[in-house]
């Protein structure tokens, strides 16, 4: 484990459920929350988005230094 004051168990948590619900709304809904779900420009967003919250998580982590 990373000693940091991140809880990365919750946080993964997090985005891995976001990822898992996204995937079930899609068969029932074309948005969510502005992103259309069923489209590549949605897909090509969320994907961006995850990469995002990544790399803003493992940054966070080098940058505790510890």
């Amino acid at each position: 484990r990373c000693d940091t004051d991140l809880d990365l168990d919750v946080l993964i948590s997090l985005l891995i459920g976001g990822i898992n619900y996204l995937s079930v709304l899609a068969d029932q809904a074309d948005v969510f929350n502005g992103v259309p779900l069923n489209s590549t420009e949605g897909r090509d967003r969320l994907k961006s988005g995850i990469s995002q919250w990544t790399d803003l998580l493992f940054r966070e982590i080098r940058e505790s230094g510890r």
